[in-house]
């Protein structure tokens, strides 16, 4: 069985991830890009996070997909992203990087679709991520070898049901989706140090939710009294509250001062105030889960 990062590999909160645009990127500079090596970055692509769902889907544009002979088939079931795509050009991109998807890799069941204000390329539609077939599939795509290269290395499995935060919030100043239109484009990554939502992650119910959502905010407004720069983040399927923000030069030094304060202060990841168990790389002894660093959308 593979560790949870290769079934689970987007956070709970959704966030697009840095691996997937570079990936993105390459596709549209080359056929065959070259395959990363391992980063920190390659680590916020394994925990996940990107802003993916059936929310607030842009519309069709000149050379978007659909227009290509590419229909986006309807978002159900879980998926193999191969790339993902933002921005204005995002449809033009997805159509172009899905093209080369089909033609120097030879992926023709390939297809391109809008996920909130973002596009991915994807293949694939599985009942859950446990799915045998899913996890072969999964496999074979961060394997694959075009050209001498493996430029899907950072592919993940998606649900079917991420969606970009239904709610800006009692504050939106606080709402993480704002943090970068207030605080500059530098404003790239911060620490997840927890969740609300249902017993478990993302199972939350409607009145659940309406209770996440007000746990967080007043989980950031007592954070925000203390000091700290935190912000909740609403989704679909549950909140989830953050400290700090970071550019990219936290990915060269992952012992930035403040990074390492932040998480000597607050070295898990909580659920609804309690500590989530986890097993690192099929360890036998489950350990505390750890803060995390996540992408800023």
């Amino acid at each position: 069985m593979p560790p949870p990062s290769q079934l689970y590999t987007f956070s709970a909160c959704g966030l697009l991830t840095a691996s997937l645009l570079l990936t993105a990127s390459l596709l549209l500079s080359a056929c065959a890009p070259v395959a990363p090596t391992p980063t920190a970055a390659d680590q916020l692509a394994a925990d996940g996070q990107a802003l993916f769902g059936r929310a607030g889907q842009p519309a069709r544009q000149p050379g978007d997909p659909s227009s290509s002979g590419a229909s986006p088939a309807p978002v159900q079931g879980w998926s193999v992203v191969l790339a993902a795509f933002r921005g204005p050009d995002a449809p033009a991109n997805a159509a172009q990087g899905l093209e080369k998807v089909r033609r120097a890799a030879g992926l023709s069941e390939a297809f391109a679709e809008p996920r909130g204000v973002n596009w991915i390329v994807g293949i694939g539609r599985f009942p859950s991520p446990g799915d045998p077939a899913a996890k072969a599939l999964l496999e074979r795509m961060r394997t694959l070898e075009v050209a001498g290269e493996r430029p899907f290395s950072t592919a993940v499995l998606l649900a079917p049901d991420f969606s970009l935060p239904t709610t800006s919030g009692g504050k939106p100043e606080w709402n993480l989706t704002n943090a970068r239109e207030l605080n500059g484009k530098q404003a790239k990554y911060t620490l997840q140090i927890g969740t609300y939502g249902g017993i478990q992650p993302g199972s939350a119910s409607p009145a659940e939710l309406a209770e996440a959502r007000a746990a967080a905010e007043t989980a950031v407004t007592k954070l925000r009294a203390e000091g700290e720069t935190a912000f909740y983040f609403h989704s679909a399927r549950m909140s989830t509250v953050t400290v700090g923000l970071f550019d990219d030069a936290v990915l060269d030094n992952p012992l930035d001062a403040e990074l390492v304060a932040l998480r000597v202060k607050y070295p898990n990841r909580l659920h609804n105030g309690k500590g989530l168990m986890t097993r690192i790389n099929q360890e036998k002894t489950p350990k505390l889960e750890d803060s995390k660093l996540v992408a800023v959308p």
